[in-house]
């Protein structure tokens, strides 16, 4: 609907986090014992620039899904 962008980043994070068992026992022993899960997260930043007038936009995407929009300084 907004064409193409002006501007793509494309870029790869790993994240860690715990796998939590919230069935077993106490919370504290849930946390101790939890195992590390690694997560591969590919993000792209689209820029949207619609000229002077404008704001420019800023769409990032999480593994293909829309995850924020934020709004910059005037376009160019």
């Amino acid at each position: 609907k907004c064409g193409e962008p002006a501007h793509v980043e494309v870029w790869e994070e790993v994240r860690i986090q715990r796998d939590f068992f919230p069935d077993i026992g106490l919370e504290f022993e849930i946390i101790r014992r939890a195992p590390l899960l690694k997560e591969y997260v590919t993000i792209e930043e689209w820029e949207y620039n619609f000229g002077q007038g404008s704001f420019i936009r800023y769409l990032r995407f999480e593994n293909g899904r829309l995850r924020r929009i934020t709004t910059g300084d005037y376009g160019y």
